[in-house]
């Protein structure tokens, strides 16, 4: 298993759910990739000879084993044996060390390794380290040789990613079966030719004697959900003839689709450094007008620029070749090669200021041959960064703006190491357990009794859990953001515990339930409740964003009512301090995601005002705006939304929702030079006060009265006895001084 973040080994025989997750499961015989190979390819595939000794043999019979690359035909294995390195240790030597930077993926051929203080026994055909693949990050745990002498195949980043190429060709038999309904898979298949027929069957269990509900041909595509997550399978394939597919894996598919992403807008951003007009902008700057850089393709002979027209926006050249002129002929004696721009050239860079002469244009500009530029348009330019003349003229400054200042303290906040924290002065065993709020995955919470009668909510989150999901980064980030948010709409931590079995946070207790709750108990909100709840959510947003924090999962069960009717927001597992650039975690609640996260593109505080726009239709509607049965529909729906309101939508809500949930981040409300003020500022909340609201002099819509302290009524009674949390044995390093 692996994440973006953090990595642990894994066994052969796991299954796991992060994004970055390697194991893919295909039909057994499968031919080499469609990509062409490069001349170093060629180098090596020249070196292998023309037959595998026994050793090569064996190897590649391991290979074969190792999820990560089922699917590859013994060729390319092969090759992958002939093109790694051999690394040996004897018994009791580490491999790496917990904190060592990552450099590249290990495959054990012979002996055995424990992993930190024996969470995992790893043997022949287990891997490690895969976390390194993606970028070089620190090791989340010890290796140290058990068995020797211990044999490992090891592949640097670059080779790795040379060699596994991204699609790969699989020929499958008639009758063979490629997905299986109810097991899980991170494979997409491309049909070139054959077909395959489709069964469900209503029980969710897998086989033919489910109903034939689909036949499906060339040019098709099944398992596109495994892009997303490694999720279930809703259906059983099976080929109706022999076929020829084109496979990918959510692991190769999202980590491309990252570098694509990140390569465009750093590329975009250094065409900008070289336009003279905008040099002296902050590298911050300009990476957010490289977002809003729109591609335009125009044929040859296309009028690009009239002369004397006002100009709203500026070309960059990406392609082609364009050329000026003028009616006056003044420009016919200079010469062909000083009127001709081409790619890496801008023209029109007077429009994106807002005087009248400066945008007019001088000249005609005409493409001579079919081309592809990048447009920048001025409005553009104003709604991120204010008038482009301002912005110069700030730019010009050497003294620190207050908001550089305060990203360089957010910054330091987020790597602060934090250590025992405990202001209430009581001791873990000294609570008394008085019964479950929630239950999840990692762990539970509770309602507690101090020795004094004062009561919290305790979140336990097990150990052995935090370090086999490999989420150690991700818990204390949890703590730093939580300690930060001294803020009446968030939910307060007040001490940190730990034993032998879990990490505690000891936080506020929040008694009126969930918002959740609430919207469906009244089915859905009228015009001012949605309002009073949609503006604490704005407060929120913008408290968090000027701290350089992005929620990402925002939706009503992590929204709590307190006794009083006013809203704290929970649950900050997702929750990261991003000060510029993108973070590329695919994290959230699948009606809620943004676009930018389900394509994969890389996200920031965007994310957080587009899940407001979903929250507040949800909130006036009942339902979520791109609600529907099938996954990958709604997820289609995100990629191109379209906002189709009930009929009792006010103008003002509609207009809010469509500011909010545009699929361009650069023209999102919110993301603009504004931030959250442009949310406040929109005629929605005309005639509301925020300022009454923080200092909560509002009257709530609803309160959920409690009889005490102790009072649970008004969350769903839960089994309360899911046995403890195991006993963790692992190194502790990494949770020391919790």
């Amino acid at each position: 298993m692996s994440s973006s973040e953090d990595e642990m080994p894994v066994k052969k025989t796991e299954t796991n759910n992060e994004e970055t997750n390697a194991k893919s499961a295909a039909p057994t015989s499968s031919m080499p990739t469609k990509k062409k190979r490069t001349d170093e390819d060629m180098r090596r595939i020249s070196q292998l000879g023309s037959a595998a000794t026994e050793t090569e043999k064996k190897l590649v019979k391991a290979l074969r084993k190792c999820a990560l690359l089922k699917g590859r035909a013994d060729s390319d294995l092969l090759l992958m044996v002939r093109c790694c390195e051999m690394k040996i240790h004897q018994q009791g030597e580490y491999v790496f060390k917990k904190g060592d930077v990552g450099d590249g993926l290990y495959l054990i051929g012979a002996g055995t390794v424990l992993v930190g203080r024996n969470i995992a026994e790893l043997g022949p055909g287990d891997y490690f380290g895969e976390a390194a693949l993606l970028k070089e990050l620190p090791r989340g745990a010890d290796v140290q040789c058990k068995d020797g002498p211990l044999k490992c195949l090891f592949w640097t980043r670059k080779v790795f990613i040379d060699l596994t190429e991204e699609l790969w060709k699989v020929n499958v038999k008639e009758g063979s079966t490629i997905m299986r309904q109810g097991q899980r898979g991170d494979l997409l298949y491309v049909i070139e030719r054959g077909g395959f027929d489709i069964y469900v069957n209503e029980d969710g269990k897998s086989g033919l004697d489910g109903d034939l509900v689909a036949s499906i041909g060339a040019k098709s595509m099944v398992g596109e959900l495994a892009l997303m997550y490694n999720t279930r399978r809703n259906a059983t394939v099976v080929a109706n003839t022999a076929s020829v597919c084109w496979a990918i894996d959510r692991f190769s598919f999202r980590r491309r689709v990252k570098e694509v992403s990140q390569k465009t807008l750093a590329k975009r951003a250094r065409f900008l450094k070289k336009v003279d007009l905008l040099r002296p902008l902050s590298e911050f700057e300009r990476s957010k007008i490289a977002e809003a850089l729109e591609e335009v393709r125009l044929p040859m002979g296309r009028v690009l620029i009239e002369e004397g027209k006002k100009g709203d926006c500026m070309y960059i050249i990406k392609s082609g070749t364009v050329i000026c002129s003028r009616e006056d002929g003044s420009l016919d004696h200079v010469d062909r090669k000083n009127l001709t721009f081409m790619a890496g050239d801008y023209i029109g860079e007077k429009a994106l200021f807002n005087d009248e002469q400066k945008g007019r244009r001088a000249a005609t500009v005409t493409t001579l041959k079919d081309s592809v530029l990048l447009r920048l348009n001025r409005d553009a330019v104003l709604d991120l960064l204010g008038p482009l003349e301002d912005v110069l003229k700030s730019s010009q400054r050497t003294k620190q703006t207050k908001r550089e200042k305060q990203s360089k303290k957010n910054a330091k906040d987020a790597k602060k190491e934090l250590g025992n924290l405990n202001s209430v002065g009581v001791q873990l065993n000294e609570f008394r357990e008085l019964g479950v709020l929630g239950q999840g995955s990692f762990g539970r919470v509770t309602l507690v009794e101090c020795p004094n009668k004062n009561t919290y909510a305790l979140k336990a989150v097990s150990k052995t859990q935090i370090v086999e999901q490999g989420q150690e980064d991700h818990l204390k980030n949890e703590k730093r953001v939580l300690h930060s948010l001294k803020h009446p709409f968030f939910i307060q931590m007040y001490a940190t515990y730990q034993d032998d079995r879990s990490l505690y946070f000891l936080l506020e207790l929040v008694q009126g339930g969930e918002l959740f709750t609430l919207l469906r108990d009244k089915t859905f909100f009228d015009h001012n409740v949605a309002q009073f709840y949609l503006a604490q959510v704005v407060v929120m947003f913008k408290f968090l964003h000027s701290k350089d924090i992005i929620y990402r999962d925002l939706k009503p069960e992590n929204l709590l009512l307190g006794t009083d009717g006013y809203l704290k927001m929970t649950d900050f597992g997702f929750a990261k301090y991003v000060a510029e650039g993108k973070t590329f975690t695919l994290c959230g609640t699948p009606d809620y995601l943004a676009p930018e996260i389900v394509s994969g593109e890389g996200h920031d505080r965007g994310v957080d005002w587009w899940c407001t726009g979903v929250l507040l239709f949800e909130m006036l509607a009942s339902y979520p705006p791109f609600f529907d049965d099938e996954p990958m529909a709604t997820y289609s729906k995100i990629i191109k939304p379209k906002i189709n309101s009930p009929s009792h939508f006010s103008k003002t809500a509609i207009s809010l929702c469509k500011d909010l949930i545009k699929k361009q981040v650069h023209k999102r409300l919110g993301c603009l030079k504004g931030g959250g003020q442009d949310v406040m500022d929109h005629p929605y909340f005309d005639g509301f006060s925020f300022e009454q609201l923080e200092a909560k002099q509002l009257k709530a819509p609803f309160t959920k009265p409690v009889e005490d302290k102790t009072d649970m009524s008004n969350f769903d009674q839960l089994e309360e006895d899911r046995g403890e949390a195991p006993v963790y044995r692992g190194n502790e390093d990494w949770c020391k001084g919790w």
